[in-house]
């Protein structure tokens, strides 16, 4: 079983809104097709705590970012809605995606 971690972040980072609903919906779609050989974990709203917390209870075959990016990192959502989210850098993510 491939196991799929669809991790989506759409923060007011001053650029344009993405689409990810449709997204979500296309890779879901997609998922279903091959119901005995993926198994498709989705987190909306991504923040940095919540894929350290998936990657630690769960191992995954794939990971898919579903957001802005940036030459600095991604943008990953923060706890306070009014937030323009958080800029991750590329070392930062490489430690959250290391987890044992």
């Amino acid at each position: 079983m491939l196991r799929v971690l669809v991790i989506f972040s759409d923060p007011p980072s001053g650029n344009a809104r993405l689409r990810l609903d449709k997204e979500d919906k296309i890779i879901s779609g997609l998922a279903k097709r091959f119901p005995d050989s993926v198994s498709l974990v989705r987190q909306h709203a991504s923040e940095s705590e919540d894929i350290h917390t998936l990657l630690f209870e769960d191992t995954f075959d794939v990971i898919q970012f579903s957001g802005h990016g940036d030459p600095n990192g991604i943008y990953l959502d923060k706890s306070d809605l009014n937030d323009a989210g958080e800029l991750v850098s590329a070392k930062r993510l490489h430690s959250l995606l290391s987890i044992p």
